[in-house]
């Protein structure tokens, strides 16, 4: 019997230095870290039901959740997440269900990696 090798994926989220930057001198270094924290939270949420309509096949929901997750991940400066959610718009009206699924499943993988590092200081023993 043959065996069947499994693809593991590792997608890297970037977060851009320059915009952490701008942000720190617009509302401070405080403000900055509130902005973020609260982005996160808001990605988190927006991902779980990206998700959920995903597995639906809600393609207007998906488009929608997308724009929102775009918009916030630019605003914070996470520019990888912000890119990815940017084509999974894109390929939802590109009528090729493997492309959107596709790319639908890297911006989980990418959103994942840009909430993991908050989720692995959380969980640190203090």
């Amino acid at each position: 019997m043959t065996s069947v090798p499994r693809l593991t994926h590792s997608e890297t989220a970037r977060f851009d230095p320059d915009r952490a930057a701008e942000l720190v001198a617009e509302m401070g270094e405080a403000g900055a870290e509130r902005l973020i924290g609260r982005s996160l939270e808001d990605i988190a949420v927006a991902l779980n039901r990206i998700e959920r309509a995903g597995r639906s096949g809600d393609r207007e929901r998906i488009k929608k959740t997308a724009r929102e997750i775009a918009a916030i991940a630019d605003y914070a400066g996470f520019s990888t997440l912000g890119r990815v959610a940017r084509d999974a718009l894109r390929t939802a009206d590109t009528g090729s269900d493997a492309a959107h699924y596709a790319v639908l499943a890297r911006l989980l993988r990418v959103g994942e990696s840009t909430l993991m590092p908050v989720c692995d200081m959380r969980n640190m023993p203090i």
